[in-house]
């Protein structure tokens, strides 16, 4: 199967670098690292599966209430979006 993707000009030169070095087409390249992504994402929901809510509010309860050191702290104006 053949798709089309468009990708950044920065992303698409380093994967040309990446390609050159690794004797392989760009093609090549983007297919096997979308494979490993899906592996990852499989393992994952795998992973997942395997957890309970229950097991993980519990654990969640035994962490002490208060404020995070310094080093775990968000920075300063920081937002989810």
């Amino acid at each position: 199967m053949t798709i089309q993707v468009n990708l950044p000009e920065e992303a698409y030169r380093r994967a040309v670098d990446v390609a050159e070095r690794e004797h392989c087409t760009v093609e090549q390249l983007i297919a096997d690292g979308f494979l490993r992504e899906l592996d990852a994402w499989d393992r994952l929901v795998a992973r997942a599966a395997k957890g309970s809510r229950k097991e993980f509010l519990e654990l969640l309860a035994r962490i002490p209430d208060g404020e995070p050191d310094e080093h775990d702290r968000l920075p300063e104006g920081w937002a989810p979006q």
